[in-house]
């Protein structure tokens, strides 16, 4: 009888130790559930931050590729306007060498009209 009373002690007390056991499972439970709560809250704030932001990307890459664009049309017409410069100086400096020589011809055929005149 001595031994089923030792048992039923023994019994008892892994009863109590594993009730006991059990609360702190369930506490730490409990506290795990905390903490993954509040790591899904900031995991959803920074899902919403992500996106966010994946948004605003992409609608300055949309502005920035139409900035590049217009970037790449002026520059074009930029190209055209300093060959149209170089063509007007190029064309300016032959019309300057060709007044300068008609210049010439016109004081040529004045002397020669001033020496027609002195021989009338």
């Amino acid at each position: 009888m001595i031994k089923k009373l030792t048992k039923g002690k023994k019994l008892t007390k892994g009863i109590e130790e594993s009730k006991k056991e059990k609360e702190s499972l369930a506490a730490e439970e409990e506290k795990l559930l905390c903490t993954f709560k509040k790591i899904e809250l900031k995991s959803f704030v920074v899902k919403e931050d992500y996106n966010k932001i994946h948004e605003l990307f992409h609608q300055y890459s949309a502005s920035l590729n139409d900035a590049k664009n217009e970037y790449v049309t002026l520059k074009k017409i930029v190209d055209q306007l300093r060959s149209s410069e170089v063509d007007a100086n190029y064309n300016l400096q032959d019309m300057k060498k060709t007044y300068k020589d008609l210049e010439l011809k016109g004081k040529g055929y004045k002397k020669k009209l001033d020496d027609l005149l002195i021989a009338l």
